[in-house]
């Protein structure tokens, strides 16, 4: 039977609660210990913790980096590590010789699961701070707020290209900018964040077969390809049943890292719209109690 609007919308959210509730977990314990832990081994942790749930696959969609996940370290002395172009170069894949600051760390965490039920994705990420510099607190602050502000101006009925323009005036409002990364997967190479596959037009038959070949090359291939970007170029508009990621990575000035909180907007087939963020226990373990 073909999943309702409103099961598509809900896998979605359980998803990406998983991947929240998994790295909280994680991330908690890693904390609490004063034993040195690299990104390779959070990234094994965090792993390991997701594949506890049958409700989701063992690895995630965006592939490369390994498994589908991103852990970035560094700290408010040197934020070149999470200052990446794209997450496909293996050069920032987690490494074994990078490690996590307890005191300064600057990290950047994301994943993307996959739904075993309907293959519909929930991906999630964020960036989190252990230091106490204000000036990168109210940096993160900021970010977080012209987030809330695009997905305001997100609307049923409008182009998707009406709604990329729409944040570009609102990043330049806030003086922030987000054209300083790379999309490898978006023809026009940058965009603000792209369609949930599944949830805009139903999977063909044929995507059905790529799904349910057992072949996870395929798997990943197929969701990636189905995606519709929010970028300068495109006609598609949002409507009911539909859910999209806003994630912007937010540059204020070059001394101030990059802000990465990323999002997903639903919308339901009874006009309301929420935006999934999943951030707070997180920023409850990490002490960033100034983004609550």
């Amino acid at each position: 039977m073909k999943p309702s609007i409103s099961d598509n919308l809900e896998t979605c959210k359980e998803t990406r609660l998983i991947a929240a509730q998994s790295l909280a977990k994680v991330l908690k314990n890693a904390l609490g210990s004063s034993e040195e832990i690299s990104e390779a081994d959070f990234s094994e942790q965090w792993l390991k913790e997701l594949q506890k749930n049958k409700n989701v696959f063992l690895s995630g969609w965006y592939t490369p980096p390994p498994n589908g996940m991103g852990v970035l370290f560094a700290n408010e002395s040197d934020f070149d590590r999470v200052h990446f172009k794209s997450l496909r170069n293996k050069k920032f894949w987690p490494k074994k010789n990078v490690f996590l600051d307890r005191k300064k760390g600057y990290l950047n965490f994301y994943f993307s699961p996959v739904a075993q039920k309907n293959y519909i994705i929930g991906d999630f990420g964020l960036t989190v701070y252990l230091g106490s510099k204000d000036q990168i607190k109210n940096h993160l602050k900021h970010s977080f707020k012209v987030i809330k502000e695009i997905f305001n101006g997100a609307k049923s009925g409008t182009k998707l290209k009406d709604f990329y323009q729409y944040s570009q005036k609102i990043f330049s409002k806030n003086k922030v900018v987000n054209n300083w990364w790379v999309s490898v997967s978006d023809p026009t190479g940058i965009n603000t964040g792209h369609s949930i596959p599944g949830t805009f037009e139903d999977w063909t038959h044929k995507e059905m077969r790529n799904l349910k070949s057992n072949n996870w090359g395929i798997v990943t291939r197929t969701i990636s390809q189905k995606r519709i970007f929010i970028n300068s170029q495109e006609e598609t508009k949002i409507k009911p049943g539909a859910a999209i990621t806003i994630e912007p990575r937010l540059r204020k000035t070059p001394f101030l890292p990059i802000a990465f909180f990323h999002t997903i907007a639903i919308f339901g087939d009874n006009g309301k719209k929420e935006l999934l963020t999943n951030f707070d226990e997180i920023f409850k373990i990490s002490k960033m109690n100034y983004m609550l």
